[in-house]
């Protein structure tokens, strides 16, 4: 990964972009309250020394007190909501520069790799936003807090500032080797999250396999391991580089009273007071040693977010119309041929040349053994695919690149490891019921299942009734073209002839163009037309293209 040492300045000042003069100003506020507490209780001290109460300066004390309260209530307020805007616009680009990318090239991204950005990475910056103005505000404050050690004694300044840059430069050449530390962590993070969902998506395979299961929770105890090892090296980096800045300051503090007497006559005068300015930097010294290991990670997980998104970027395919297509009349496909690669670019299985046609109204029966590029061809003639020769038509035009969205809309695909959205995503217009129970009925859902507020009541089904559920919500879509992929491989044998011998008749009646991947061979009657696919070739074809 290209390291990118400017992206959190440059995503954090971006965030606070449109506040930007209103957060300074109130950190500036904020820290000229702070000092002025500091001047108030020395000036005070004095004071106290000859018995003398002030009440005035006890006013003032309180008064600044109030404002500094005020203006960093306002200031942290002000940037935590600037950077949560800034977060959910990173991550509703990085969304949007998803669904503009192909299914070929996406599918290549690990589901770490992806979900850890968006979630996990994004939650790492939400942190940082109230590290942010503290740290900001404290640096303020220092430098006013400098401004009044340098008006007791410049002398003491030098020494102070001198001891503070050794000091810095050491805490920053650990926290170069901290960020490189952390993303070497978070990689192995991501590499614990596939892990997890192994075991949380193949909990079936792995109640059948002990040995697998056991070599899986090897695997994770190695992987969790490397983690406890990673973020424990992280905080013992971090622990003592918090630890040196402590001592650092207390060097600081040393040095005002144990060099600077021997170096100005006049300077046991003050000694109280620079000892005591020195020890009220404490605090903003401790908060910028603290928030140093909170912008580590949002640097690291900042860097992983451009990491994503400049991959994305790559395979985004340009903006064009998915104006969702209503109808058509055929659909060719002649000489397509698409190429399964590796990482290294060879290629493992070829479909193709293929010569298809597909007309409005028809039932086509695709089938072939395993391995024989059935679920290639359907991805290839819904268009998640693009033919690397050859050309898709549609009603006599081809298919061009800036077309394929658009000719997507006609396709409603059931894959055979589909996914079942519980809410019905894109159905806007309000249902009719009884179009609703007319569907359910006739899959034998309404006694299961509802729609309420444009979602299925439950998905908590069995998988041959959540295919059910997947082909009612094809339906009430609408799309002219179902494609089912080995849908009926999940049904009991009543449901499965049901399917074959009533449905996919309703579904021509209801103006439906059917494709159907099937091993189903007692059923092979039932369709206009059957395809065989043989390592890639169609070898065979059964029935004839209406006219």
């Amino acid at each position: 990964m290209v390291r990118q040492p400017h992206a959190l300045s440059n995503f954090l000042l971006r965030a606070i972009a449109l506040r930007r003069r209103q957060i300074a100003g109130l950190a500036v506020l904020a820290a000229i309250a702070q000092a002025s507490i500091l001047a108030i209780l020395n000036t005070a001290a004095d004071r106290a020394e000859g018995g003398i109460p002030n009440l005035y300066e006890a006013l003032q004390f309180l008064s600044a007190g109030l404002l500094f309260a005020a203006a960093q209530l306002y200031m942290m307020r002000a940037a935590a909501r600037q950077v949560e805007q800034a977060i959910h616009e990173q991550r509703m680009a990085l969304i949007r520069r998803v669904h503009r990318a192909e299914f070929a090239d996406f599918s290549k991204i690990a589901e770490g790799d992806f979900i850890g950005p968006i979630w996990k990475e994004t939650q790492a910056l939400s942190q940082s936003a109230t590290h942010l103005t503290a740290a900001c505000q404290s640096a303020v404050l220092l430098l006013f807090c400098s401004l009044y050690i340098a008006w007791l004694s410049p002398l003491a300044l030098v020494l102070i500032l001198g001891t503070a840059m050794a000091g810095v430069l050491a805490y920053l050449a650990r926290v170069r080797r901290m960020t490189r530390h952390l993303h070497q962590v978070l990689s192995t993070e991501n590499k614990l999250y596939g892990q997890l969902r192994d075991l949380l998506h193949g909990f079936r395979e792995l109640k059948l396999s002990p040995r697998g299961a056991a070599a899986l929770t090897r695997a994770i105890e190695v992987t969790s391991g490397a983690v406890r090892d990673g973020r424990r090296a992280h905080e013992n980096m971090t622990s003592r580089a918090f630890t040196e800045s402590q001592l650092t300051f207390y060097f600081v503090t040393a040095s005002i009273v144990f060099i600077l007497p021997s170096l100005s006559p006049a300077f046991p005068g003050v000694v109280v007071k620079l000892a005591g300015a020195t020890l009220f930097m404490a605090s903003p010294i401790s908060i910028l040693a603290n928030a140093i290991p909170v912008f580590t990670n949002a640097r690291a997980s900042i860097e992983n977010i451009r990491a994503l998104e400049d991959r994305l970027s790559l395979i985004e395919a340009p903006a064009t119309s998915s104006e969702q297509r209503e109808d058509f009349v055929r659909i060719d496909l002649a000489g397509v041929t698409f190429a399964h690669r590796d990482a290294e670019d060879v290629v493992l299985f070829t479909l193709g040349p293929l010569d298809f046609t597909l007309c409005k109204g028809e039932v086509v029966f695709v089938t072939g053994g395993n391995g024989s590029g059935k679920s290639t061809f359907v991805h290839l003639l819904c268009g998640l695919h693009a033919p690397e020769r050859g050309t898709i038509g549609l009603d006599g035009l081809p298919v061009e690149p800036d077309g394929r969205p658009s000719y997507r809309t006609l396709f409603s695909v059931i894959f055979s490891d589909m996914h079942l959205f519980q809410r019905l995503y894109g159905l806007d217009e309000a249902l009719d019921p009884r179009r609703v129970a007319e569907v359910l009925d006739l899959l034998e859902l309404a006694n299961k299942v509802a729609i309420v507020d444009g979602a299925f009541s439950t998905i908590d089904l069995s998988a041959g009734q959540r295919k059910r559920l997947a082909l009612a919500a094809s339906i009430l879509h609408r799309r002219p073209i179902l494609i089912l992929d080995e849908w009926a491989a999940d049904q009991d044998p009543q449901f499965r002839r049901k399917f074959y011998e009533v449905i996919v008749p309703w579904l021509r009646t209801q103006g439906f163009t059917v494709v159907a991947v099937t091993h189903d061979d007692r059923y092979f009657a039932h369709a206009d037309r059957r395809i065989h696919l043989t390592e890639g070739r169609i070898d065979e074809t059964i029935g004839e293209i209406e006219p």
